[in-house]
């Protein structure tokens, strides 16, 4: 039996889409989060769709919803182990404090309007 090579990068990329699909955590199983939060990390979400639901999170979405989402990926770039989610969210705060909010700061140009009193923030 012969395959030809379009049959087989559609083998390749059939078995590379379940392969991902079982890796990923299943938004569905886990109570309490947000509509917006599942939809937009949803391993069956074609980029398109990804991009619009994401968007929409940008945009309407709470601080919540987005923190949840995030979260969401986390766990699916740890391949839903515990262990490794902690590692990449401790290894987030390190580079949120000393990387990303520092640089976010300098962007500000000094125009603080509200009455925040200008402090640094911090993530714990």
């Amino acid at each position: 039996m012969k395959i030809t090579k379009t049959q087989l990068r559609q083998i390749i990329r059939e078995e590379t889409t379940r392969l991902m699909k079982e890796e990923a955590v299943d938004p569905e199983g886990i109570s309490g989060l947000s509509a917006i939060a599942r939809r937009v990390t949803d391993p069956e979400n074609n980029p398109q769709r990804f991009a619009k639901l994401d968007q929409m999170l940008m945009q309407k979405g709470s601080t919540k919803q987005q923190a949840e989402a995030i979260a969401m990926f986390i766990a699916n770039y740890a391949q839903g182990k515990p262990e490794i989610a902690g590692e990449i969210f401790d290894k987030l705060k390190v580079i949120l404090n000393t990387k990303v909010i520092p640089h976010l700061e300098k962007g500000k140009g000094g125009g603080d309007t509200g009455g925040g009193g200008g402090g640094a923030v911090k993530f714990g």
